[in-house]
């Protein structure tokens, strides 16, 4: 399932419709705009699941076994494969950069997607998610917590480890404090990191 936010507070969601429902398998792009509460399908239903799903400030992007773009939800382009598979697409809807989590690690782009950097020795990250415009929060699949503060550029390890999380959120605060959500199989769980020190804060 593929899931982002624009910068107005719709959302966007693919993948398939749970038990009991008349949608169509796969869902294609879905929107909402009242937070979730109801869903109205845009395009590529019964054809397209986004595994990977972000938005920037010029268009949607989508993988869906090729790499999709649409500025209006409903026509879309072929921006053609993206070798290897991302694991998540991970954008911000206040600028244009997007990242490709991927096996060989983090592959960049500055256009919203329609050309790319590939890893220039960057850690393996599973997800991550922007918490402004240059700080993203990532995450290994073995639970390593990494930060960038130049819009996935470059990452440094902050000595923490986690469980796998399915999801993950993060803001900026003040001073320059975090707090990053992770959605992992014990619940949604909250961290704070002040510069130094990476702290959960739900247990």
């Amino acid at each position: 399932m593929g899931f982002s936010a624009a910068s107005d507070g719709t959302f966007y969601a693919s993948g398939h419709p749970g038990p009991g429902t008349d949608l169509p398998d796969p869902l294609g792009l879905m929107k909402s705009i009242d937070g979730g509460e109801s869903w109205a399908p845009l395009s590529l239903q019964g054809v397209s699941d986004f595994h990977a799903l972000s938005v920037t400030r010029e268009q949607i992007i989508g993988y869906d076994g090729n790499l999709r773009s649409t500025t209006d939800g409903q026509k879309w382009a072929d921006i053609g494969p993206l070798a290897p598979t991302p694991y998540a697409l991970v954008g911000n809807p206040k600028n244009t950069v997007v990242l490709a989590t991927t096996e060989e690690g983090v592959w960049r782009s500055t256009n919203s997607g329609k050309t790319w950097s590939a890893p220039g020795g960057g850690p393996q990250l599973l997800t991550a998610a922007f918490a402004d415009l240059m700080t993203v929060v990532g995450v290994t699949p073995e639970g390593s917590v990494y930060l960038s503060l130049d819009a996935g550029a470059s990452w440094a390890a902050l000595g923490a480890k986690v469980e796998q999380p399915a999801a993950i959120g993060a803001a900026a605060l003040a001073g320059g404090r975090l707090s990053i959500w992770m959605a992992m199989e014990r619940g949604l769980v909250k961290f704070s990191y002040d510069g130094t020190t990476f702290t959960e804060e739900t247990r």
